[in-house]
């Protein structure tokens, strides 16, 4: 049976990246100023449409790069959400949404992260994507290969679900909820 794979905020560049430059409110890893409320997107992480709640992630060494900060930042808390877009499918964007932050979580714990510093959400789609800053964004041509002209959003553009369904261009709007789709890590506490 062929699985089929979602890819969670599609990245044009081949390295897993955190923090891209379409937005004020996520940071790189890289940057070493930390406080409560900064907001990391986990980039690149593929995820099984179905199966086991905890065997979502179809690429774990994607979260190699959390695992190495989390571990040079023992001290911090940190929170796991995961978002979707308003896609209706056959179960709730909620469950779905629980299911993959899990699933990372779980993943991390295997990796020697401590569960108690590791806590997840699943937003859904009740917390739409905020374009902080223009931003130019190619969906991925393996999965939409009609779909090869970059597509930009304008400062300040909120990607909730008026503005995708005012969206005519097929492109334009699924680009619009793969921005959607994505996981954060959020610190929570710094002990």
């Amino acid at each position: 049976m062929k699985k089929l794979l979602i890819i969670l905020f599609i990245s044009s560049l081949s390295s897993i990246l955190f923090g891209q430059s379409d937005t004020a409110k996520y940071y790189a890893l890289s940057d070493t100023t930390l406080w409560v409320d900064k907001t990391f997107i986990i980039d690149n992480i593929l995820f099984e449409l179905s199966g086991p709640p905890d065997g979502l992630v179809h690429n774990p060494e994607s979260l190699d790069s959390i695992v190495s900060f989390l571990i040079k930042n023992p001290k911090l808390i940190i929170e796991i959400d995961c978002h979707t877009d308003n896609i209706t499918i056959p179960f709730t964007n909620d469950t779905l949404s629980y299911w993959r932050a899990n699933s990372v979580r779980a993943i991390l714990i295997d990796k020697g992260i401590s569960s108690e510093r590791l806590f997840a959400v699943g937003y859904g789609s009740r917390r739409p994507r905020i374009i902080y800053k223009k931003t130019t964004f190619t969906l991925n041509n393996n999965h939409y290969t009609n779909c090869l002209n970059p597509i930009t959003f304008l400062q300040n553009t909120v990607l909730d679900e008026n503005f995708i369904n005012s969206i005519h261009d097929y492109c334009t709007k699924k680009a619009a909820h793969s921005l959607n789709r994505r996981i954060e890590m959020k610190i929570i506490k710094m002990e």
